[in-house]
């Protein structure tokens, strides 16, 4: 079930995080394995949604590269940025972001990193389908963007992109190879509008399964996103361009 509650605003309860006022989130695929009820260890009040950006109100004393008033989007999956899988740029398997890596043990066999909003067992942090949020290890799990582009252009950076770029090049495309993107929903379209890059790397041979034409027009669209993205912000940290397509 599904509803509205009151909550308080939250505080920056540690002196690496930072709170921030939300502006625009959107609905994950992900999300909808919570709805159908295949992850476990959720709990009546859990607020999910782990695509978000907005504006930071408060920070703590360690946060040093943001700011009040600071514009960001933040990524899904939480690294510290210090343990040896952050180091090695795994960060979905970082070892301080998740204290209930033990509840995954008997699911999975094995713990991970935490995400925003996805389950007690992957961190049980609320998430950004509220108002305000706490977001922990500030300086490496969010980036500054500027404040001219629109939040539609800069959202997919949270989660969407990053997945739809890290599954392209994960793919190890060799040249000659031919490339089938098997339905163009969001991310489809995103790993499309992403071969742009390896076609030139390659000179492989891509296309596009869907049974909505419609769609497949929106990857003019994500290829402007994507020089939009590529010449306006300076990424400080690689976490939040491939952190959390490692969970996907």
């Amino acid at each position: 079930m599904c509803g509205w509650k009151q909550s308080q605003i939250p505080k920056s309860s540690t002196r690496a995080t930072r709170s921030r006022q939300v502006t625009s989130t959107t609905i994950c695929g992900s999300d909808l394995h919570i709805y159908d009820g295949y992850i476990p260890t959720m709990q009546p009040g859990d607020i999910i949604g782990h695509e978000f950006m907005g504006e930071v109100v408060e920070v703590g004393s360690e946060v040093k590269r943001l700011k009040t008033g600071d514009r960001t989007v933040v990524s899904s999956a939480i690294g510290c940025g210090h343990c040896w899988y952050c180091k090695q740029q795994q960060w979905s398997l970082c070892d301080n972001s998740n204290p209930n890596g033990w509840m995954q043990e008997k699911v999975y066999g094995y713990g991970t990193g935490a995400i925003f909003g996805y389950s007690h067992a992957f961190g049980g942090y609320a998430d950004s389908f509220a108002d305000y949020i706490r977001v922990p290890f500030a300086d490496f799990t969010a980036i500054s963007v500027p404040k001219d582009i629109p939040d539609e252009k800069l959202l997919p950076v949270s989660d969407a992109f990053p997945t739809g770029y890290m599954g392209a090049d994960l793919c190890n495309i060799q040249p000659g190879d031919v490339v089938a993107v098997w339905g163009c929903g969001p991310v489809g379209l995103i790993y499309t509008s992403t071969m742009d890059l390896f076609r030139r790397w390659s000179r492989a041979t891509f296309s596009g399964m869907n049974l909505w034409e419609k769609s497949l027009k929106s990857v003019v669209k994500l290829s402007e996103l994507r020089l939009a993205i590529g010449s306006s912000i300076h990424f400080p940290s690689p976490a939040v361009s491939a952190s959390s397509a490692n969970n996907r």
